[in-house]
């Protein structure tokens, strides 16, 4: 080539894409390409090869490593208890509202104090969750309990329980299990 860009096109353009393709090829007028191969990197992992291990990462999380995630999944539960404990904190638990929008003809609020029945005031704000939260923190000498997951995550459940994650997993699992 004589350093041109050259383009084909089977149909003809319209003004608006005329003016673009000029626009365009002013742009790339600088450009100048050179014959060299490619390299291939996979920038999904440190060593820039190809794992499923990063492919599977970034297609879950987004690429974004989520510690508390790999605490869970590691962490001696059976699985219904790991899958549940996933569920509650990717609000993904069949609570009534989550039900209703899928069509269930229930009643949407609590049987026990009759506000919306959401994965938050299920394990969070019902008189029961709180009553189970404050004899947890009476347990663990907390001047607060939680008012949602949020305030277990991020290290929260070591504060809270005072442990390790994983061991305060096994113990948040069972508060929560048994609500």
């Amino acid at each position: 080539m004589d350093g041109e860009w050259r383009l084909d096109f089977r149909s003809s353009l319209t003004e608006t894409e005329a003016l673009e393709l000029t626009d365009l090829l002013a742009i790339l007028q600088p450009v100048q390409l050179i014959h060299m191969e490619d390299e291939v990197e996979w920038s999904l992992d440190k060593s820039r090869n190809f794992t499923t291990k990063s492919l599977y990462r970034f297609s879950t999380h987004r690429g974004v490593c989520v510690k508390n995630s790999d605490n869970l999944w590691k962490t001696k539960l059976p699985l219904k208890i790991k899958v549940f404990l996933w569920q509650l904190s990717h609000n993904k638990l069949q609570s009534a509202v989550a039900l209703k929008k899928r069509g269930w003809k229930g009643d949407p609020y609590c049987c026990l104090c009759g506000r919306l029945e959401t994965t938050k005031h299920i394990f969070f704000s019902c008189s029961l969750a709180r009553f189970v939260w404050s004899g947890v923190g009476l347990a663990f000498s907390r001047d607060t309990i939680p008012k949602s997951l949020d305030d277990l995550q991020v290290g929260g459940i070591v504060v809270f329980f005072k442990t390790n994650m994983r061991l305060g997993f096994i113990m948040f699992a069972g508060f929560a299990w048994a609500l």
